[in-house]
């Protein structure tokens, strides 16, 4: 019998929430409400795995960041360039 305690590490939960809420937001095709959602819980994450070292998580609360900010970006780019096609459109008539 073995009378060691186990040391169990948990997950940071933010650092879930926010890979899952980042790559549904890239999956969602123009809908960012939920990259952003992961980039707020990424970066709650990371605060609260400064304060806690003891839990795991830390790569995927960095996906999360990167994987919110790069659906972001490619959001607004293509909001942008469809404002600046339909202006040309509009503009011709």
């Amino acid at each position: 019998m073995n009378n060691e305690t186990q040391h169990v590490t948990k997950t940071n939960t933010m650092a879930i929430v926010s890979l899952v809420c980042s790559i549904i937001g890239i999956l969602s095709f123009g809908t960012f409400v939920f990259a952003i959602i992961g980039i707020i819980c990424g970066h709650m994450a990371l605060n609260q795995l400064r304060v806690e070292p003891n839990q795991h998580g830390e790569g995927m609360a960095k996906a999360g960041l990167i994987i919110g900010y790069i659906t972001v970006a490619i959001s607004l780019l293509f909001v942008l360039l469809g404002g600046a096609i339909l202006g040309t459109l509009l503009s011709g008539l």
